[in-house]
């Protein structure tokens, strides 16, 4: 069994995770980790675990953690997961990383994003990309991955195929977001309180959100091209999941089955890269680790249509596939089934 420990216990995501892992077939959660809960007993402060999951949260560092476990998943925030990551590296253990923290490919870009420097900058642009289907033979021998923000995982893996075939202009894309209020990979704050949400649709980050930056500078390093992409997100009143419209310019003479072929080519062999025929919804992939992915002609442009559930896809889910990649498991392993659990 791969023993698995958690950091970050006051995530709001924490919860869905461990519920995910205690199905996996061949991991063992070991140990959770966070501030201001030590000595509590993880069942008194989630009863759905009642039976389940009998284990203390432990206020411990991260090399303690690390000596306890084959891989750590990180759920703290940008800079605090940096910091643990580093020495849990050095302990001998193996990190998988839900901050942005070593998704970058050089320094300059996460410093002017994220206001700090960053520590480790050797690392960035070698630790590989969190999305297994794109990047998943780089998996094995790495002690660190980094899992994709939810809104970059499904514009990364829609994008990426028809750009690195040279199928579509890359100066113009227009990425258009909505997501649920558990999108936003952060704890809960007023701006999505119910109140503030029901019958509201709000955009927000317009030209300023983080994952804008993250979505190209990916595209960009994986293809060796300049990619310029226009980027607005959108809350709407559900609780999860996330609909992602892409407007792209294809390339002389390109068609939208070619786009469409070119996606069914890539992601033939990908157990949860749906690529479908029918116009997709969030209700069709709601808890699961699916992307339903679907290419229409509109106009002058071609448009993707792509659905996720972003607590899994973006979240739980990829990390899941990257601890599997890195220890040579299927990868649908833990992830072949639909939670029925309102929070997972």
């Amino acid at each position: 069994m791969i023993k698995l420990g958690i950091l970050g216990a006051n995530d709001p995501r924490m919860l869905a995770a461990v519920e995910w892992l205690l199905r996996h077939p061949k991991v063992q959660i070991a140990a959770v980790a966070g501030t201001n809960c030590a000595g509590n007993m993880m069942d008194d402060r989630f009863p759905r675990l009642v039976n389940r999951l009998k284990m203390p949260f432990l206020e411990i560092g991260a090399s303690q953690l690390a000596s306890m476990c084959d891989v750590v998943l990180s759920f703290l925030p940008h800079g605090e997961s940096l910091r643990a990551g580093i020495e849990i590296v050095n302990a001998g253990c193996r990190f998988v990383d839900l901050s942005p923290d070593y998704r970058f490919s050089n320094a300059a870009i996460y410093e002017r994003w994220y206001g700090e420097k960053h520590i480790d900058p050797t690392r960035l642009g070698q630790v590989p990309y969190g999305i297994y289907e794109l990047f998943q033979a780089s998996f094995r021998d790495a002690k660190i991955i980094a899992c994709p923000g939810p809104f970059a995982a499904p514009t990364v893996l829609c994008l990426l195929p028809l750009i690195k075939e040279h199928l579509i202009k890359t100066d113009d894309v227009v990425v258009d977001i909505k997501a649920g209020v558990r999108s936003l990979d952060e704890k809960p704050h007023p701006s999505i309180l119910y109140y503030d949400r029901h019958e509201n649709v709000e955009p927000f980050g317009v030209g300023s959100h983080r994952q804008h930056a993250e979505i190209c500078d990916v595209l960009s390093g994986a293809t060796n091209q300049p990619v310029q992409i226009s980027f607005t997100p959108h809350l709407v009143p559900m609780e999860r999941g996330m609909f992602s419209t892409i407007y792209i310019n294809p390339s002389v003479s390109v068609s939208a089955n070619q786009i469409r072929e070119c996606l069914l080519s890539y992601y033939q062999q990908s157990t949860f890269v749906r690529i479908v025929s029918h116009l997709p919804t969030t209700q069709c992939v709601l808890r699961t680790n699916y992307i339903d992915v679907s290419v229409r002609e509109n106009g002058p442009k071609i448009t993707i249509l792509a659905a996720t559930d972003s607590l899994i896809r973006g979240g739980i889910g990829t990390a899941v596939q990257a601890i599997n990649g890195m220890f040579g498991l299927d990868a649908d392993s833990g992830l072949n089934h639909v939670s029925d659990l309102s929070k997972g």
